[in-house]
Formats: C-alpha cells, sequence, structure tokens
C-alpha cells in the first residue's frame, strides 16, 4: 500500500487527498461507527468504495474548503469553497461566485507562481482582514517577479482583479453579455462602498439614533429582508 503524503497546514500542492489526510489527522472522530465494506477489496474488483467513515467524519468537520468524496454515478471528488457570503440578495451571490470562479481561471496558469510569493500565513491573515474589515481591509498580494510581497488596499486591488475575472469569464467560453452584468455590479459595490455587512452596520447606527437596541436590529432585519427578497443588488439599497 502506497504511503499517504505528509499533512501539510497550507497550502495544497497534491491534491484534494491531502485535505482528507488534515481533516482526519487533525479532528477525533465524533461517531465512531465503522462500515462493514473493506474499500481495497471494492477497488481490486473494479468497483468504487463508499467510504462511509470517512463521509460520516467529513460531514462533521468544517474547513473553509472541505473535500468532499461522493461514490455516485462512478464517484468523484469536489472541493467545496465554503468562504463565499450568502448574500444579500440573489444577483449580489451570482456577482460573488462569477468573481470567484472568473479570477481562478484567469489565475490558474500561473498559481504555482504566485503561491512561490506568498507565504500561506499572509494569505490566511488576507482571509481574516477582508472578515473584519470588509472594502477598507489592506491585503498582501504578490507583485511581479522579484518584486517584494506588498500590501494593497482593496480599494486598489480589485479593479485589477475584477478585469482579469472578466477575462477569465470569457476565455472559458461564458458570452461577455452574460459576464458584463455581474462584474458591472461588483464595480458598483466597490464605487460605493457598500457590502451586505455596511449596509447593516450602517442602518442600525441610524436606527439606533431614536430607539432601543433591540428595537432597532428587528426595524434593521425587517428592511435587510425586504431589499434581498425584492432582488436589488445591495449597493442599490436606499438608506434607512
Amino acid at each position: 500500500m502506497a504511503s499517504l503524503p505528509p499533512i501539510r497546514h497550507g497550502w495544497v500542492r497534491q491534491g484534494a487527498h491531502e485535505l482528507f489526510a488534515q481533516g482526519v489527522a487533525l479532528h477525533a472522530p465524533i461517531l465512531p461507527v465503522l462500515g462493514h465494506e473493506a474499500p481495497l477489496e471494492v477497488v481490486a474488483r473494479g468497483g468504487v468504495p463508499s467510504l462511509s467513515e470517512l463521509r460520516m467524519h467529513q460531514g462533521t468537520i468544517y474547513p473553509w474548503n472541505r473535500a468532499v468524496y461522493d461514490p455516485s454515478d462512478g464517484g468523484h471528488v469536489r472541493v467545496e469553497m465554503r468562504a463565499l457570503p450568502s448574500g444579500p440578495s440573489v444577483p449580489d451571490m451570482l456577482s460573488n461566485g462569477a468573481f470567484l470562479l472568473g479570477l481562478t481561471l484567469s489565475l490558474m496558469e500561473e498559481v504555482e507562481a504566485l503561491v512561490s510569493r506568498m507565504p500561506f500565513r499572509c494569505t490566511r491573515t488576507n482571509f481574516y482582514r477582508a472578515a473584519r474589515e470588509g472594502l477598507d481591509a489592506p491585503l498582501y498580494w504578490p507583485g511581479r517577479p522579484g518584486q517584494a510581497l506588498a500590501v494593497q488596499p482593496v480599494r486598489e486591488l480589485l479593479p485589477r482583479l475584477l478585469e482579469r475575472a472578466r477575462q477569465g469569464l470569457v476565455s472559458a467560453g461564458v458570452e461577455p453579455e452574460d459576464v458584463e452584468p455581474l462584474v458591472e455590479l461588483l464595480e458598483g459595490r466597490l464605487r460605493t462602498g457598500r457590502t451586505g455587512a455596511r449596509w447593516q452596520l450602517d442602518a442600525l447606527a441610524r436606527l439606533e439614533a431614536d430607539r432601543p437596541r433591540h428595537e432597532a436590529l428587528t426595524a434593521m432585519f425587517e428592511r435587510y429582508l425586504a431589499y434581498s427578497e425584492e432582488g436589488m443588488p445591495v449597493h442599490s439599497w436606499p438608506d434607512v
């Protein structure tokens, strides 16, 4: 039996099995349930093992990038990218997904060079800075080969990344007329500085000016639900 690769806590370089190995190594099983299947025997017979114990274990841990094994339809592995924000509106979610996919496609050919210049700890810092500070976050980003890693305000970095995402989607065969509304929505969010979190904070501050906090929170959330159900992108939402 081939030996498993070493456990890494950082960039995944050898495939999704690194994520499975890390999940098993770092988290003790919660439910000690054993299946009756012998996976290697199933493989030897040309079948697809269910790996029920691994699947149950992966269902109890929730890393930001979670590897999922599914034996259906001949078996496949996928990686769930769980850091995408949910909302606040359907158009916002579509644009967020398009940005992630387009940028991934655009940077795919140069990913090894980028990773070599971008320590994982800086990426981790970026993640939490963006979560806390939104469009005001200063982020690490690799410059040209030979240049030092620089800290750039996200408002300066995003226009370039949006253009790369646009190119990635079009190069992958997405019609430009389908791409433009998604990118324009993100440009509007960048222009106004309004994200879902920013709208909530600003609305709460205005509502708290004339009512107790618990009433302000309720009123803010009612407006939040109403605007999101109308399908309005958050950068176009009215002030409270």
